[in-house]
């Protein structure tokens, strides 16, 4: 069943930790091509399209009860090909023109499939999409995804899996979970597990008849609250700080550290879990380590921006995670002021000074497992960890 692939992939996690983080770094380094929001700017794209897409696809991924990972990894991709069509000039052929739908589904598509979504559902993939387009969905809207996929194949080199900040997120998870519990901080309300609910959603289209259709996947894996608070924090900067969150090399991982250090200030963590793993991880970075102080500051404005009463507390991320909150019975630490939570941890980032920053995605109000590739292969993360 369904809930036999979540609980195995607990077991590696929790056991092997998954992929070495240095295996992680290398993967994600070798990347094309490497996103730069200037340049994306430069080259047509703009701000306001973006976060129509990723607020779009947060909602139907939400509605439907998808994996956070599957939807993480979408809109990297995403990101990933408007690089690409814009360095080689196919933005100009109409792969992105406005108000197709085709992009978006074939990133989804691939993101999927790439993440065992086939395995794990009683659903097929096409249903999947249809349910996104609704009154959209045509036949020749089909055939749009499928090119768009196959050209996407070519566009990135057949390169379309990369690890993600998920990924990375996940096996720092498991290593600061480890220095917690070696550390006898097992009272520390991080630390506490939490278990999603079953998703109400619907299960439409033509079930799998040796599949239950009772056990649809979560839509993210049990883990503690400190994990879980970095896992949206991490969906709030990729969403509305791109151009922060690109600048920092490798994309994925320093997300991921960044996300992370907040939601350690944010449980009061003591010292010992800011300075092990997460440590280690700065140095695997190099020089690119003293870029993260600008995407610390971003994030804890974004965090504060999506509290109640704020420009982002609207926003389909915000509305997501408040509500899974509210179902689970507990609620994010509130942000105070910036400035006042933060203590600057010793190392690589420290020595540089936060600089005065420019943003340009604020610019923009915000409009009104078991896993599988396509070829049959495993996913990266639970082929290394076996």
């Amino acid at each position: 069943p369904p809930r036999w692939d979540e609980e195995l992939d607990s077991v590696v996690l929790e056991e092997h930790g998954g992929p070495q983080i240095d295996a992680l770094v290398r993967l994600a380094r070798a990347v094309k091509p490497v996103v730069s929001w200037q340049l994306l700017l430069s080259n047509g794209h703009t701000a306001a399209n973006r976060i129509r897409v990723i607020e779009w696809l947060t909602a139907q991924f939400e509605r439907q009860a998808l994996r956070d990972e599957w939807l993480i990894a979408a809109l990297c991709l995403f990101d990933r090909l408007s690089m690409a069509c814009s360095s080689t000039g196919v933005c100009s052929s109409g792969i992105w023109s406005k108000g197709s739908m085709a992009p978006a589904l074939a990133v989804v598509l691939s993101a999927m499939k790439l993440g065992g979504a086939e395995a794990m559902m009683d659903k097929g993939m096409q249903d999947v999409l249809q349910d996104m387009a609704k009154k959209q969905w045509t036949t020749q809207l089909w055939k749009q995804i499928i090119n768009t996929e196959f050209r996407a194949l070519i566009l990135l080199d057949y390169n379309l899996a990369s690890p993600s900040p998920m990924e990375f997120l996940f096996r720092l998870v498991a290593d600061l979970t480890a220095e917690a519990k070696m550390a006898s901080l097992g009272k520390w309300d991080g630390l506490v597990k939490v278990v999603p609910t079953t998703p109400s959603a619907p299960i439409s289209g033509s079930p799998d008849p040796h599949r239950d259709p009772a056990t649809p996947p979560l839509p993210f894996a049990p883990g503690p609250r400190f994990g879980l608070f970095a896992a949206y924090l991490m969906e709030l900067g990729l969403a509305y700080a791109p151009e922060e969150v690109y600048s920092v090399s490798p994309m994925p991982m320093g997300l991921a550290i960044a996300a992370l250090r907040i939601s350690l200030e944010a449980y009061s963590a003591p010292n010992v879990l800011r300075e092990g793993a997460l440590r280690k991880a700065e140095l695997l970075m190099g020089d690119e380590a003293e870029k993260l102080p600008r995407l610390l500051v971003v994030l804890r404005e974004k965090r504060i921006a999506a509290q109640p009463q704020n420009p982002l507390q609207g926003s389909p991320v915000a509305r997501k995670w408040r509500e899974r909150t509210r179902r689970l019975g507990f609620s994010w630490p509130q942000a105070r002021p910036t400035g006042e939570e933060h203590t600057q941890p010793r190392g690589v980032a420290r020595r540089m000074s936060t600089p005065t920053r420019q943003p340009l995605a604020d610019t923009v109000s915000t409009p009104p497992s078991r896993r599988r590739n396509p070829s049959g292969g495993h996913s990266p993360r639970l082929e290394a960890a076996a």
